[in-house]
């Protein structure tokens, strides 16, 4: 496979692992390869690679006829196992890229932020989520480390119930868009303990959940 088809592959498995992600596409929804390929405008077979690719991540299940379906999300006792492992890694990236934080990348992080702000105010959970998923892929695209980027990926595309349900449990979405806003300004603060803590703290939401779910249905 030639390198262009093998980065195509790539490029589409990222793009369908965050459409799972942000709840574009649910769980039991099949992908079928010919309206994938329309979609990318390609032929069948990097949609079949990415489809694999996504098979082998457990983000898709292979169907009886041959097919792949988006695979049911993982339980609250995985979630809570690798979402330490998640927080590991992006707290990781960013105390490698702390120092050299400039204004691009600020920019970078805010035009995330805006377009959060934006599904905020129109109610659109997809959009909150992609903008979320983007903005903490941003730290790891950042720190330019292809082996930390294909892990947290794995991850994250594990973790596809967190980045829809995460902003439905805010009764003002604009309290989520501010957590963001509130990272941007530990990232400037020139602190990076204090930001690695923020970050920290921002990514342990579905254990706090899941915490106060089980106190809740014990009580």
């Amino acid at each position: 496979m030639s390198p262009l088809v093998r980065g195509l592959r790539h490029q589409i498995a990222r793009q369908l692992r965050d459409d799972i992600a942000t709840g574009r596409f649910r769980e039991g929804d099949p992908l079928r390869e010919v309206e994938l390929s329309k979609r990318f405008g390609t032929s069948r077979g990097p949609i079949r690679d990415a489809l694999l690719e996504l098979t082998k991540e457990g983000v898709v299940v292979a169907q009886r006829n041959g097919g792949v379906a988006v695979a049911p999300p993982v339980g609250d006792e995985i979630t809570k196992l690798i979402t330490p492992i998640r927080q590991t890694i992006e707290t990781y990236a960013l105390g490698m890229i702390f120092d050299s934080l400039e204004a691009g990348d600020f920019a970078t992080f805010q035009r995330c932020v805006d377009h959060m702000q934006i599904g905020c105010q129109r109610g659109d959970h997809a959009l909150v989520a992609e903008a979320d998923l983007a903005f903490h892929r941003a730290i790891l695209d950042r720190a330019g480390n292809h082996c930390l980027m294909a892990i947290w990926s794995t991850i994250v595309g594990q973790l596809q119930r967190h980045f829809t349900s995460a902003c439905r449990e805010y009764a003002n979405l604009m309290d989520y868009h501010a957590e963001h806003v509130a990272l941007i300004e530990a990232f400037q603060s020139g602190n990076r303990a204090a930001a690695v803590k923020a970050l920290e703290e921002h990514i342990r939401w579905p254990i706090r959940q899941s915490a106060e779910a089980s106190t809740e249905r014990a009580s």
